[in-house]
C-alpha cells in the first residue's frame, strides 16, 4: 500500500486494446501528465510501443477496478478483447490469441505525485502537426490506496468515456498505471528551499 502523506512516482502507464483508427505499427500515443499543486508542473511522454501480449494475461485481478459501477446507459458487450481474425473470403475465423497494449516509457517523469493529477492521452496521426487528444482523467495521488489505479473506458473524460456504444473503442478498452512510493532523497530534493 501507498503511503497517503507520501508522494509517489508513476513507474507504468499501460493502453490495453488499441482505439480504432490507431495504427498499431505507429501508434504516436502519448501521455502528458501535470499536476496542480504546490505548483503547477507538467511532463510529455515520448510515443508509446505497442506490444501483444496473451489476453489470458491481461486478466483482472480482485480489486483491480474500483470506483462505482458503469452508468445504467452504458452498453454491456460480449465482444472479445483481442482482434477478430477474418479469412481472404472474409469469413470470421476466430480471435487472435493475443490482445495489442500501448506501453509508455515514464521512467524520464521528474514529478512526483502528491495532490490532483491530470492525465492526457492524445494521438498524433502522420502528417499532422498537431496531437488529437483522445481523452483525459483526474486522479488524486494521496487517495491511492495502493501502487495500481486501472480506469474502464467509461470512467475516462473526452472520447473514450462517451463511446458507449464501443464504436470507437473496443468494450475492453481500459488504462492502467503503476505508481512507487518516491524515495526519501526524491521527497528532500523535491522541498522548495
Amino acid at each position: 500500500l501507498l503511503d497517503r502523506q507520501a508522494a509517489c512516482r508513476l513507474v507504468r502507464v499501460r493502453l490495453v486494446t488499441l482505439p480504432i483508427g490507431v495504427s498499431e505499427k505507429r501508434p504516436a500515443l502519448c501521455i502528458k501528465v501535470t499536476q496542480h499543486v504546490p505548483k503547477t508542473a507538467a511532463w510529455r511522454s515520448e510515443a508509446g510501443a505497442v506490444g501483444w501480449v496473451p489476453a489470458s494475461e491481461l486478466a483482472l485481478a480482485d480489486g483491480d477496478s474500483e470506483g462505482p459501477p458503469p452508468p445504467p446507459k452504458w452498453r454491456s458487450s460480449d465482444a472479445p478483447m483481442a482482434p477478430l481474425v477474418f479469412s481472404s473470403a472474409g469469413k470470421l475465423i476466430g480471435t487472435r490469441p493475443d490482445v495489442p497494449v500501448v506501453d509508455v516509457n515514464t521512467k524520464s517523469c521528474p514529478l512526483l505525485l502528491s495532490s490532483d493529477v491530470r492525465v492526457e492521452v492524445s494521438h498524433r496521426a502522420s502528417g499532422q502537426m498537431h496531437d488529437d487528444k483522445l481523452f483525459s482523467f483526474w486522479f488524486n495521488a494521496a487517495m491511492l490506496s495502493k501502487p495500481r489505479l486501472v480506469l474502464s473506458k467509461w470512467q475516462l473524460d473526452g472520447g473514450a468515456g462517451k463511446d458507449a456504444h464501443h464504436k470507437r473503442y473496443n468494450p475492453h478498452f481500459r488504462v492502467e498505471l503503476d505508481f512507487a512510493p518516491a524515495r526519501l532523497l526524491d521527497r528532500m530534493f523535491a522541498q522548495p528551499t
